[in-house]
């Protein structure tokens, strides 16, 4: 295997971003498909953390926050897994606790 060393400096933006966001322009909202919002089950969850890790977060708020955030990067995989979506790109919210 093959390694090369980069400098961290080439990974920073060349230029300062343009500063548009979606709410000054609306019609970069037609690139996307948007999807409505699906909630994980706790079972899914479960999967990949720990029943310990799950009732931590319960008793936060964002327990309900979570569940939309998984839920959409869940139904995103899966409609690339069946060819519905080239790619998908998901905002998912992930905090440590």
């Amino acid at each position: 295997t093959e390694t090369m060393a980069i400098d961290p400096e080439e990974l920073l933006p060349r230029k300062k971003p343009s500063g548009i966001t979606l709410g000054e322009d609306l019609s970069l909202l037609s690139e996307f498909e948007l999807s409505a919002r699906i909630m994980a089950l706790e079972e899914e969850i479960a999967r990949i953390h720990t029943q310990e890790w799950i009732d931590e977060v319960k008793r936060t708020q964002w327990w309900r926050v979570s569940l939309y955030s998984i839920g959409g990067v869940l139904q995103a995989t899966e409609k690339v897994l069946k060819g519905e979506l080239d790619n998908a790109l998901t905002i998912a919210f992930h905090r440590n606790f």
